[in-house]
């Protein structure tokens, strides 16, 4: 009888040839131990697997697995002398490591002994986790085996596969990376070294914060000169072009003044590489330099040509552990990028308008001073006709603000030179900057000869004639270059036809594979990684690298870094231009479509990433699939709405913390649902009978009608929100109609309709159960907690209340949590003591929410808990505590980092700031208090109703009376006499003893 126990993957056992399971999966776990660990004693094994359970019934258990594993297996299991033992098995890794099979089987890579874990034995899950590893260690051993018998016979195939295979088992497995790096350098396969040792490094840099180790680095590092050493042609010579050279260079140390070279030209005219020329000439250890330009695909989103300098400088500034500022740091995210990688930043509150652009300019300016405190920043900025009028202005404030020597190269066409020109000089007093405006014209007959003598031969020169070359060209060092390479590469090209036909020529040189990856890389737009590229292309990276190194080496298209990533690019837009417009359209569409589907990969809708998103929005545009944009913002909507608008956003810690969107006001939020509105009625002229369209749309009206529910806007909130739950009940969308449902109940939670919060909350219950969303289970019972709450069912209330907490306690076993859902009961089960009179236990339940909040290292939640503790601290007497809570929770919600906020924070503010004698600051905190009491929740309203009159009463008694007169139109008695007839309808007695001892 042959056994043999298969490890790798899904754990069973197979007698005789046929797949055997026992009644009991841990009396299979015992089979896999002492398979795996030889003979134990009886004891030892008692222990391991029934540690828990008392000593009867721990023996009993272990009696029936002997039994049955010598019922099962006779001849391979034994029990004596106090020992358990199975022998004469094999396992499927013996198996493997002995046979002589050309191609390593896919399933090493599975997770050996999988299925144990369900059993929940902390020692033998312990056992479980060592015992995988030495399972994967024995097989990395046994493919460190085979490529070392593979390099004995010259197998380099083979080779590559054993170091790809250890890398899969191992990703962080330095020396398999190097010789694998050896082996593609070998086969002249340099590129592709490059390409691995990238992605490599990438992964080391995401995953553990590391980079490759020193022998890594040095061997790359000599393969990348290697590379570039063998790579150089015409592409990387700079001829001609004296006079403008000099021009610069003169004047460019002439004295200590900030120097503008505006250089404008037609596309190809060589503008780029002047620039870079120029700047080699140049002392470059005396220089930083940083490049902006606009995105290359999609609509230049604010500030968008701006992103890689500021991306770049808060990076150096991190390097040279200089202190950017917190609420600095916090524009900059909202603007740009999230740079939150020290620490969560969300985006600062919004700027106003008119003041946008300087602030940022003076931040920008203040980095760079700094950070290039005895040497010269030098500023590239490019294309600046595709600039948009954001970062136009950005560069006008930064160009004053800066006090620094810096040198800017900005280039464009001529058709938008005179406004640019026209915005520097605005920009500039003439004793602090120096300006040189130059257009670049085509190369003279001069130039054009000698730059063809220098690339190509006298005998090829004089059977074409020079008058060919000047005629062809027509000056422009784009089409020369082109023409140099093709004529290198086939002396008898015909070189007419402008660049299209030039390119088009050179191609026909190409195989089947390097057109499909120069096709591919043209639809991109921009620069794209290989990666991506293949997975475009539908083929494996490693059949792709060959046809692209190729491309390189022919000077095709060319390798650029960005962010530590090597990116492929065509060499001049007009290129990729040519080769794109030779497509079929049919197949530009197509190749869009799978081109966005592929960078989707990289998207996530809580990670703020403007530029993806514009290249989401343009491929799937050109794709035509204008549905797949409405899901993009919609998607991203989602969590905006949780953000900036939501009290207790029901999402996980884990992506709370993640979440980079900038905080956007209530007008942004308008502007992106009229966006999203406009896709709508755009895709519905086409598509409006699909099932796609009409789930899009219920989502829109779920989500714009929630949106204004949170703002007390009812009637047009409910009007979208039924529309949308219509739409969800007659399609099936269940999860559209349980988010309908709850922020219908969060309308009537609100306005503090108990019956209708009731019944509501038993719906979303039932659908909750039905879709076994447990997190919405956990929300129902919280808002039927409610319910009762405002019938002053306290102690149901509570009970239900306890519900809520005790799903969001179980979920946070399965290590799910919702951390700001599990305290909102916490925090209304404090109201409810607190209305009572027992405002310490109040405070208690208050305090412990904070605490679990920090803990968390979340900010949502926590100005709304300090408010409710400063109004605890008001019953208690404790001014100083309440004060302190105070500072606090408006400190973060008005760096936009407490998400939204009872009002009360802003009510118990004004009352401090007026008894510090500050009426204007508290008619401020009172008006904020009216926007965010808007919604015409009771206790909120009554707290306002209270600072109201407490604030009029001050004032009257200071003789500010004057200063409030136009905003507190009554008394403050009346006030008093509205607050009380609220606070009686919640029952809070104490609070209204208290009113009245104060007011009346």
């Amino acid at each position: 009888m042959e056994l043999t126990l298969h490890l790798l993957g899904q754990a069973y056992i197979e007698k005789d040839g046929a797949r055997i399971s026992l009644p009991f999966k841990k009396a299979e776990a015992v089979i896999f131990y002492l398979a795996l660990e030889g003979a134990r004693p009886k004891e030892k094994v008692k222990c391991l697997f029934w540690g828990d359970k008392d000593e009867r019934q721990a023996s009993g258990n272990l009696r029936n697995v002997i039994y049955l594993l010598r019922k099962h297996f006779p001849e391979h299991f034994e029990a004596k002398h106090g020992c358990l033992a199975v022998s004469g098995c094999t396992t499927d890794v013996d198996e493997i490591c002995s046979s002589d099979e050309a191609e390593i089987p896919s399933f090493i890579f599975d997770e050996p002994l999988c299925g144990f874990e369900a059993l929940d034995i902390g020692d033998f899950d312990e056992w479980l986790i060592y015992k995988r590893k030495q399972i994967r260690d024995r097989i990395v051993s046994w493919l460190k085996s085979r490529f070392f018998e593979s390099s004995k016979k010259n197998d380099s195939g083979a080779g590559a596969d054993c170091l790809n295979a250890m890398l899969r088992m191992d990703p962080f497995d330095e020396s398999a990376m190097l010789e694998l790096m050896r082996l593609h350098a070998a086969d002249g396969q340099i590129s592709k070294a490059l390409s691995v040792y990238k992605d490599f490094s990438h992964r080391l840099r995401r995953e553990a914060d590391i980079l490759p180790g020193g022998e890594l680095r040095q061997f790359a590092k000599k393969l990348s000169m290697e590379f570039s050493t063998k790579n150089t042609s015409c592409d990387d010579c700079f001829c001609g072009r004296k006079n403008e050279v000099r021009q610069i260079l003169d004047s460019a140390y002439h004295d200590n003044r900030m120097r503008l070279y505006f250089i404008y030209g037609e596309a190809g005219v060589g503008k780029t590489a002047l620039i870079n020329h120029v700047i080699k000439l140049m002392e470059s250890e005396n220089i930083i330099t940083f490049r902006a330009s606009p995105p290359p695909v999609g609509e230049g989103f604010d500030y968008s040509a701006w992103r890689g300098v500021v991306v770049r400088l808060v990076n150096l500034c991190r390097k040279k552990e200089l202190a950017i500022g917190r609420e600095k740091l916090s524009i900059l995210t909202r603007y740009f990028n999230d740079f939150s990688s020290e620490g969560y930043c969300r985006g600062a509150a919004l700027l106003p308008p008119e003041r946008e652009a300087l602030v940022i300019a003076k931040i920008v300016a203040d980095m760079t001073e700094r950070l290039c405190e005895g040497k010269r920043p030098l500023f590239v900025l490019e294309d600046m006709h595709w600039f948009d009028a954001s970062s136009l202005k950005l560069l006008s404030l930064f160009i004053s603000e800066l006090s620094a020597p810096a040198v800017f190269f900005m280039t464009s066409r001529p058709e938008r030179s005179e406004a640019v020109i026209k915005l520097i000089d605005a920009s500039r007093p003439p004793t602090k900057h120096s300006v040189l405006s130059m257009q670049l014209l085509p190369f003279t007959k001069d130039e054009v000869m000698y730059f063809c003598r220098l690339f190509l031969s006298e005998e090829l020169i004089e059977e074409r004639g020079e008058s060919y070359f000047i005629r062809e060209s027509a000056g422009v060092p784009l089409l020369l270059v082109e023409m140099a390479k093709m004529l290198r590469e086939n002396g008898r090209a015909e070189c007419r036809a402008g660049l299209r036909g030039l390119i088009m020529g050179r191609m026909e040189g190409l195989t089947e594979k390097e057109r499909e990856a120069l096709s591919i890389l043209s639809v991109f737009g921009g620069p794209a990684s290989a990666e991506d590229a293949a997975l475009a292309a539908g083929i494996a990276l490693e059949d792709i690298s060959q046809p692209i190194e190729t491309l390189l080496r022919r000077k095709m298209i060319r390798e650029t870094e960005e962010n530590g990533d090597f990116l492929l690019e065509f060499l001049h837009d007009n290129v990729r231009e040519c080769i794109y417009d030779a497509m079929p359209k049919f197949k530009r569409k197509m190749t869009h479509q799978k081109i966005a589907e592929v960078l989707k990969r990289h998207y996530s809708p809580h990670k703020w990433s403007p530029a993806l998103i514009e290249k989401l929005k343009y491929h799937y545009g050109m794709s035509g699939n204008e549905l797949a944009v409405l899901e993009l913002y919609l998607q991203e909507m989602s969590f905006h709405i949780n953000l900036n608008h939501t009290l207790f956003p029901l999402i996980q810690d884990n992506v709370l913390l993640k979440c980079s969107l900038p905080f956007s006001d209530r007008e942004e939020t308008e502007r992106k649902f009229t966006i999203i509105l406009n896709l709508l009625h755009k895709c519905g002229y086409s598509d409006s009978s699909s099932l796609l369209f009409k789930k899009l749309e219920a989502s829109y009206l779920e989500m714009y009608g929630g949106y204004k529910i949170n703002w007390g806007e009812y009637e047009g909130g409910r009007r979208l929100t039924d529309a949308g739950l219509v739409s969800a009940r007659e399609c099936g969308f269940d999860e559209i109609e349980l988010h309908c449902l709850e922020d219908i109940a969060h309308h009537y939670l609100q306005t503090d309709q108990s019956a209708e919060l009731s019944k509501c909350g038993k719906e979303i219950l039932a659908l909750a159960r039905k879709l076994g969303k447990e997190n919405h289970k956990g929300l129902a019972f919280r808002l039927i907690g409610m319910s009762q709450l405002i019938e002053g069912d306290y102690m149901g209330a509570e009970s239900t209340f306890i519900e809520s907490i005790k799903l969001f306690e179980a979920l946070e076993m399965t290590g799910k949590f919702y951390t700001l859902s599990l305290l909102a009961p916490h925090c209304y089960i404090g109201e409810m003591h607190q209305w009572a009179g027992e405002s310490g236990y109040a405070m208690k339940r208050y305090e412990y929410c904070l605490n679990r909040c920090r803990g968390a290292g979340l900010f949502w939640g926590q100005s709304h808990f300090h408010a409710h503790a400063a109004d605890a601290a008001l019953d208690m007497g404790d001014w100083e505590l309440l004060r302190a809570h105070i500072e606090e929770g408006v400190s973060l919600f008005e760096s936009s980092q407490g998400g939204h906020c009872s009002s009360i924070l802003y009510s118990l503010k004004a009352v401090c700031d007026a008894r510090g004698g500050d009426f204007g600051a508290a008619l401020q905190a009172l008006e904020k208090a009216d926007f965010l009491a808007s919604i015409g929740k009771r206790s909120w309203c009554a707290a306002q109703l209270m600072a109201k009159a407490w604030v009029s009463a001050l004032a009257d008694d200071e003789g500010s009376g004057a200063e409030i007169s136009g905003y507190l139109t009554h008394s403050a008695k009346e006030y008093a006499l509205e607050a009380v007839r609220l606070y009686e309808a919640i029952g809070a007695r104490r609070r209204i003893d208290f009113i009245k001892n104060m007011f009346m």
